[in-house]
């Protein structure tokens, strides 16, 4: 896996699924609240790399 997005949708998707079992109870609030989370991570991820381009590190 050598593309950059698919590792942080993999890394977003277990993280996710880790802390709607920890945090939740019920299935239908645990599934909600993963996708929550999965949404969040991936948008401020890409956002976050989006701001970052420009700068030459």
């Amino acid at each position: 896996m050598k593309n950059h997005f698919v590792l942080m949708v993999v890394f977003s998707v277990l993280t996710s699924l880790v802390i709607a079992f920890i945090a939740k109870n019920g299935r239908r609030e645990r599934t909600r609240y993963f996708f929550i989370l999965l949404g969040a991570f991936v948008l401020l991820s890409v956002v976050a790399g989006w701001l970052m381009y420009p700068f030459p590190f």
